[in-house]
């Protein structure tokens, strides 16, 4: 009776045994799935995310793209439509107020301003304009702070290294109009008549950038008054024979070869005046004026400056 007994209790204690040890692996099984299941779901939520997010950039990016098409109107036949100016002249104004905005520093806007000046130059190339004069320093502007202007003058000799390479790429004229080329610095000077010559050499027949440099308009109504003058009084030409005409080839654009007087001033950062620029030669010009500062503004905003100007009617006084 004592034999049997024990074996009952070696067997029910084998079965406690086997149970502890099914219910353990059942446990670790069971534990595992979880495990793996959470796993599982914290991947699929993280590539869901990862998924969601590469969608939100390819949907903006789309409908940026599909904004900016319909904004640029690639399509010739409106461009045809268009009265294309021979000559047009602009104020860069807003680089400061877009560099403090945009970056915390008023100078750094120099730097975007010179990168939409060779876009716009390529962007009038390609809409058939012959002449483009901008105004990228007055004679004003010696008076700022002489950290800004040293500044300045450091652009103006990286942009012109640029704009000399891409003028020969793209067949351009460039002539820098300097009614007071001597407060220039010797390097400066130097740097813009290699750019002068070297374009004016391989591009004679080509696009015509004029670059006012310590320009103002006042100044060079003086000079020309002044060299007409000498002339007169040298006898090189009659008093009787002053026109408009002989006193415009007294002018800083007459020794540019312009085409002809701009037929369209653009001036950006919403202000509303000529700031001494080119004085004679905007008698009869279609002014347009921009809210947006110069680094702000595109092709979009270039070709509807011309729908405007194509909209006007220019009578001339007739």
């Amino acid at each position: 009776f004592w034999i049997g007994s024990h074996e009952d209790d070696l067997f029910q204690e084998t079965l406690a045994h086997v149970g502890s040890i099914l219910f353990f692996l059942l446990g670790s099984v069971v534990f595992a799935s979880v495990l793996s299941l959470l796993f599982l779901e914290i991947r699929n939520r993280l590539f869901l995310q990862k998924v969601l997010k590469r969608g939100i950039i390819f949907l903006s990016f789309f409908f940026r793209m599909n904004h900016i098409s319909n904004d640029i109107p690639y399509d010739f036949s409106d461009v045809r439509k268009l009265t294309i100016p021979r000559h047009i002249a602009v104020i860069m104004d807003g680089n400061r107020r877009y560099g403090r905005s945009t970056y915390g520093f008023a100078t750094k806007g120099h730097a975007d301003g010179g990168k939409t000046l060779s876009e716009f130059i390529l962007w009038c190339k390609e809409l058939g304009v012959e002449a483009l004069t901008v105004y990228a320093f007055s004679t004003e502007n010696w008076n700022r702070d002489p950290a800004e202007v040293k500044y300045l003058m450091s652009v103006f000799e990286e942009y012109s290294n640029k704009i000399l390479k891409d003028s020969l790429k793209h067949n351009v004229c460039v002539k820098v109009l300097a009614s007071e080329k001597h407060l220039l610095p010797k390097h400066i000077q130097t740097t813009f008549d290699m750019l002068e010559t070297e374009t004016r050499k391989k591009c004679p027949n080509g696009f015509q950038l004029n670059l006012c440099v310590s320009y103002g308009g006042r100044r060079e109504i003086a000079q020309a008054a002044k060299h007409l003058a000498v002339d007169v009084k040298s006898g090189k030409i009659s008093s009787d024979d002053i026109n408009e005409a002989i006193f415009s080839s007294y002018l800083l654009t007459s020794k540019a070869d312009c085409v002809c007087d701009p037929d369209l001033l653009i001036r950006t950062s919403g202000e509303i005046r000529l700031s001494n620029f080119l004085l004679y030669q905007l008698a009869y010009t279609e002014m347009v004026f921009v809210e947006k500062n110069w680094p702000e503004f595109g092709r979009a905003d270039l070709l509807e400056a011309i729908a405007e100007f194509t909209r006007r009617k220019r009578r001339f006084g007739k």
